[in-house]
């Protein structure tokens, strides 16, 4: 009930900028719609002296068939002059430069350069996803930027990375990643034993980034730093999960068994096993 709602007020709110066809020129605007539609952004950086963009329009995005696979998006034209802070935030020097975001602005995808038609309708295919396991901690992010809220949403990236393969994959775990970076940040404003419980937390994330990489030597490397005895609860559980996955990417059946009893034993294993499943089924 309450995310259907939130779902309605948010298509209902006044749009600052009307839609042009097929796309919207506000991306504050888009962003409240792909959250409330469980889409991605696609955004097109352009301008009406650039050939290629001219190009692009009349050859692809103008198409009926490229139009349809525009609707599984939220579709976002920036003009490069009018959108100046924009186009410098997203580190935009040429055009046309196509990104596709997430519903708070993070990029997981971006490319510089003409594309043909099928290069367009690949693209477009690629990345249509629902995203509405998404849902709850965008809404709890774009509501309040709090460590709670970010470390949440930089947790959930990573489990719904489980769902996608290939560039998919990296791309939310890149994302994840950011929004890591933006919890450290606010990590720092805390102090004494809740700044050591939060940032022994983080680095859980940190290491379950890389695994999810399948980078078991590192994210061993990393757990040999941590200090086992302050692990307890749930944080001890999924430091066993991590140890698992590790073992298991190196294929080393002895102590992936060894840390696979451990984590039975927390009595927290279901959850962890059906991600094991994920990863490596």
């Amino acid at each position: 009930m309450k995310k259907s709602i939130y779902v309605l007020a948010l298509c209902l709110l006044p749009m600052s900028n009307a839609f042009s066809g097929n796309w919207m020129n506000s991306l504050e605007d888009g962003k409240k719609i792909a959250m409330a539609t469980n889409k991605l952004i696609l955004v097109d950086f352009w301008a009406t002296w650039c050939g290629p963009c001219r190009k692009m329009d009349s050859e692809s995005w103008s198409k009926e068939d490229v139009s349809l696979l525009m609707n599984n998006y939220v579709s976002v034209k920036l003009n490069i002059d009018e959108n100046r802070s924009l186009a410098q935030k997203y580190g935009v020097q040429g055009i046309p430069y196509v990104f596709i975001l997430d519903a708070t602005g993070k990029i997981l995808y971006q490319q510089m350069s003409y594309k043909t038609k099928p290069e367009v309708m690949t693209l477009l295919k690629k990345y249509a996803i629902n995203t509405e396991y998404m849902f709850n901690e965008y809404v709890y992010y774009t509501k309040s930027k709090t460590l709670s809220t970010t470390s949440r949403l930089a947790a959930k990236s990573q489990d719904f990375s489980l769902y996608l393969k290939g560039d998919l994959r990296k791309a939310y775990l890149n994302v994840s990643n950011e929004y890591l970076n933006e919890a450290e940040k606010l990590l720092k404003k805390e102090k004494g034993a809740k700044f050591e419980k939060l940032a022994l937390k983080m680095n859980l994330l940190s290491i379950q980034n890389v695994l999810y990489r399948g980078k078991a030597k590192k994210a061993l490397k990393m757990m040999g730093d941590l200090n086992v005895d302050e692990l307890s609860g749930y944080t001890y559980a999924q430091f066993c999960f991590l140890k698992c996955v590790a073992y298991k990417h190196k294929k080393d059946e002895v102590n992936e068994d060894v840390w696979q009893q451990k984590l039975i034993g927390t009595g927290k294993a279901a959850n962890f096993k059906k991600k094991m499943k994920m990863l490596f089924g």
